[in-house]
C-alpha cells in the first residue's frame, strides 16, 4: 500500500528532530492524515 510506504518514510525523517519535543502519536496522525491528502 502506497500510504504506508509514504508515511514510513515521512516518519523516518520527522522523528529524530521532533523525538522528545512532539509525541509520536501526534507526529504519526498528522503524518498518517497528509498522506491520505496525497494519495486522493
Amino acid at each position: 500500500m502506497e500510504f504506508t510506504k509514504n508515511k514510513g518514510m515521512v516518519m523516518k525523517a520527522v522523528m529524530p528532530e521532533r523525538k522528545g519535543k512532539v509525541d509520536g502519536k501526534v507526529i504519526s496522525e498528522m503524518v498518517a492524515e497528509l498522506c491520505k491528502l496525497w494519495e486522493n
